[in-house]
């Protein structure tokens, strides 16, 4: 599997988000690109000036906010992030950047259109960010949308090494590929907000799926929901 950061043009507010990747690079059947969810919500025109209350913005572009501080801890389409995903961070005005609205619809077009523009039939989308995960120091990368691929990988039943069955495991491919595509993209002023894929490792599809709805675990189910009540 090959992930490669690609280099751009600054990509400004409102620009056309197609016409951006399709003048940065020329995609093959079965890549996977990943592209920036800042530059994806920037597509969408989603800012907000920087004179505006940033908590005022977290509390209503949030669907909980847990903690109120300097950073506060909220929940955002069952995903736990800081400040709703709100950042100032390359932001060209220093306005705040939002995350996407209307992700899931967001990704399959940018599937669909990249996939005729190109004449593929197998072509997958992750729009991705950098979040913070319980007592890990340092960010990594997770997936908030994808298309065009099964996002996760269910092994249970299958055996190991020495026979053994499997009873749980899962495998979400969609944020491991997140993760390792945020690692060469970086944080600062690289200008890499889309990252190539080759060769990897999941079953493409051309169903319209709810990739946010298959990544998510209940609470009921979730290894950490004693936390949960903690909080």
């Amino acid at each position: 599997m090959e992930i490669l950061p690609i280099k751009t043009k600054i990509f400004h507010l409102n620009n056309d988000l197609i016409k951006f990747i399709t003048q940065h690079l020329k995609l093959q059947e079965k890549n996977i690109l990943v592209i920036s969810s800042k530059i994806a919500a920037l597509s969408q025109g989603r800012i907000k000036n920087k004179e505006i209350s940033l908590k005022r913005i977290i509390e209503k572009e949030a669907d909980q906010v847990i903690s109120d501080s300097k950073y506060a801890l909220t929940l955002k389409d069952n995903i736990f992030i800081p400040n709703a995903g709100i950042d100032q961070s390359n932001s060209e005005g220093g306005y705040y950047i939002l995350w996407p609205e209307k992700i899931q619809e967001l990704t399959d077009d940018i599937t669909s259109k990249l996939k005729k523009h190109f004449h593929l039939k197998k072509l997958g989308i992750i729009v991705a960010d950098s979040y913070c995960r319980p007592l890990r120091n340092g960010v990594a990368g997770i997936c908030l949308s994808c298309s065009g691929f099964y996002p996760i990988i269910d092994e249970t039943k299958k055996k190991d090494l020495f026979g053994r069955q499997l009873e749980v495991t899962k495998r979400n491919m969609a944020d491991m590929l997140a993760s390792g595509a945020v690692a060469v993209m970086g944080e600062t002023k690289e200008s890499t907000p889309l990252c190539l894929i080759k060769d990897a490792p999941v079953k493409f599809t051309s169903k319209h799926l709810n990739t946010q709805k298959l990544m998510y675990i209940s609470p009921e189910k979730c290894l950490f929901a004693p936390l949960y009540k903690i909080m």
